[in-house]
């Protein structure tokens, strides 16, 4: 995927009119794919009538304001392809958390393997649709044939995808990991068309399939994608537990303590984060095509019905990866129920987080009804996440697996017959909600978790998998350093309000320096550096934590000295901002009068902020400089 990133400044008003010489504010929004007049702050609206609507526009500053928009992907890509390279972008992100001393080879390790793991899993999913549609459509061809032409193209297709993402993407994964990949993905192609694994006679009890064959015999044969599946998680859940251990020893060795005024928490948050990764890219990769391959079946369904109205489908079985299909049993329709075991654990994960954070925080001084107790203890979860994370995904482990095994259990008794056709209805309504959701871009509180994830991850370039999504860092750093070329001759004041923080810090630290003013000179800032400001930055509070080797205190001190001054504004009802120590801190009053709480939003219009940056030419903050 790539990024559109662009520089847009409100027409009409006062701002057309203004002074050239005067301050010009540079502002960088937090996350993507928002409407730039989002960074103007937040309107007023009166509801006037049931169908109208008053609006008064927040109030434009007297100097000139400029707004860097940026998005993650292309807008055509953003419903279909991003979800589809996410557990490949959750694992690229794995590959930056190594800590800030030395490279981990557990961790190194871990991530490559999973990411093998996840490019053979992606073909057997690929062939499997494939199979699925053959098994569908009333088409008869040959079996051992049939094997080759579907897991061959499967192969090439994937292949030739990170080819073409390695020749076209300015960033993608280097060559030798692209043709590793290359060569491993049609290797275990030509090895399908060969060995068609859903056709092995096994004598284990699990995951078999007792199936018909065409002499009239009955056989217990290998159900490969739940094995794969199955194999594939506990690989990833061993790695993550030999992290999560990690992660304690770290914790532990650190001080630590939600009341605490620094944010001591994220020692060893790098590694319960890894596990957490690793472990999340495999069950969404599982998820997701699970869900695409129900999809198809309904198509391929359909479709045959619609040529041969009234009789049943009489497709052809080719037994490479799926299983020959009978819909009464569950175990004909294992794959069908990898979503709804996906979305168990991702229940059991919430619930064990919510639980430890309340538990963490048992010594809060607010009463139960405050209205910022859950405010207070989202930012002491935040501050101690170090210890959080691991504690929550120790629990997690253990609660999802527990409840997985017996839901495995209870599906392949004979317990789950007489309940069978309404559980497999509710996975089917899943999937159906699931694929208009995505199609029709509902469900914006989801899709707005997923994007934030995705925000995060975009930031690193793709090395780990190449199929990962593509990193908008480059663009937009070129974006930023050619605003401010453009007005290097002005005092510049560049504004990064959470992600953007991380932006506006990561150009400054790698920015060459300006030239100063010669002395006497009445201008503070004009022709030296740019003023910074960040706000709801999450830099200090989770970021140093997760990526200590590259985002730490030489982070910092590199950016501060590429400034002309450093402001840092945050809020204690915000919970991922809060001092940072290179720079001039200003906590904000949240709420302001006759307004509501604004928590981690409404920085842009804050009356306090706005007049500091009015006043940044006369007085420059403070901080390294």
């Amino acid at each position: 995927m790539t990024t559109d990133v662009s520089t847009d400044k409100p027409q009409g008003g006062p701002a057309d009119d203004l002074d050239e010489g005067r301050l010009v504010e540079i502002r960088v929004q937090g996350i993507g794919n928002l409407p730039w007049t989002d960074a103007l702050g937040r309107p007023r609206i009166q509801g006037l009538r049931r169908r109208v609507r008053i609006v008064d526009p927040p109030r434009l500053p007297a100097h000139r304001v400029r707004i860097v928009n940026w998005v993650r992907g292309t807008r055509r890509t953003q419903r279909a392809g991003w979800y589809l390279a996410f557990p490949f972008t959750l694992l690229n992100v794995t590959d930056f958390l190594h800590p800030a001393e030395r490279r981990s080879h557990w961790l190194g390790t871990a991530t490559n393997l999973i990411s093998v793991i996840l490019t053979l899993c992606t073909l057997l999913w690929g062939v499997a649709m494939v199979e699925t549609v053959l098994a569908r459509l009333p088409v008869t061809v040959d079996p051992a044939a049939a094997a080759w032409w579907v897991s061959l193209p499967v192969a090439v297709l994937i292949g030739g995808t990170m080819v073409v993402r390695r020749a076209v993407a300015r960033q993608s994964a280097g060559s030798v990991v692209t043709t590793v990949h290359v060569g491993l993905v049609l290797a275990a192609g030509v090895l399908l068309a060969v060995t068609r694994p859903a056709r092995w006679v096994v004598s284990a009890p699990w995951p078999d399939n007792l199936t018909r064959l065409p002499d009239g015999t009955v056989a217990r044969l290998l159900d490969p994608l739940p094995t794969a599946a199955a194999l594939s998680v506990i690989l990833a859940a061993v790695f993550a537990a030999v992290l999560v251990v990690r992660a304690a020893r770290a914790a532990q060795r650190s001080p630590s303590g939600p009341a605490g005024p620094v944010p001591s928490g994220p020692a060893g948050l790098n590694f319960s984060a890894a596990g957490l990764l690793l472990v999340s890219a495999v069950i969404v990769l599982h998820a997701v095509f699970a869900l695409l391959r129900m999809a198809v079946d309904s198509a391929a369904t359909l479709v045959a019905r619609a040529f041969a109205p009234g009789a049943p489908a009489a497709g052809t079985w080719v037994g490479v990866v799926l299983s020959a299909d009978d819909p009464t049993t569950y175990q004909d329709n294992r794959v069908d129920f990898l979503p709804a075991h996906a979305l168990l654990l991702l229940i059991v994960l919430v619930v064990s987080a919510l639980g430890v954070a309340a538990w963490r925080s048992r010594r809060l001084d607010e009463p139960v009804r405050s209205p910022y107790r859950w405010r207070e203890l989202a930012r002491r979860a935040v501050l101690d996440a170090g210890a959080v994370v691991w504690r929550s995904l120790a629990v997690a482990g253990v609660a999802g697996t527990g409840l997985s095994w017996a839901a495995v259990v209870f599906l392949e008794s004979q317990r789950a017959r007489p309940v069978f056709p309404v559980l497999y209805l509710l996975v089917s309504l899943l999937a159906t909600l699931v694929a208009v959701a995505v199609l029709l871009a509902q469900f914006a509180g989801v899709r707005e978790v997923v994007n934030r994830i995705g925000d995060v991850a975009g930031f690193w370039p793709v090395r780990a998998h190449p199929l990962a999504g593509s990193s908008y860092r480059a663009d937009v750093m070129a974006a930023l350093r050619a605003e401010l070329d453009a007005d290097r001759s002005r005092p510049v004041v560049l504004v990064g309000h959470s992600q953007g923080s991380l932006l506006c810090l990561w150009l400054l630290a790698g920015a060459p320096r300006a030239t100063p003013p010669t002395e006497g000179t009445t201008e503070a800032i004009t022709g030296r550096d740019p003023v910074l400001v960040t706000t709801g930055s999450p830099v200090y509070t989770v970021f140093r934590g997760l990526f200590p080797a590259h985002v730490g205190q030489e982070l910092l001190d590199a950016a501060a000295a590429g400034t002309a001054g450093w402001l840092n504004a945050f809020r204690v009802t915000d919970p991922v901002s809060g001092p940072m120590p290179d720079a001039e801190n200003v906590e904000l009053a949240d709420p302001i009068p006759a307004g509501p709480v604004r928590g981690h939003g409404g920085y842009w219009d804050d009356p306090v902020l706005a007049a500091r940056i009015a006043r940044s030419p006369e007085e420059p903050p403070g901080g390294l400089h």
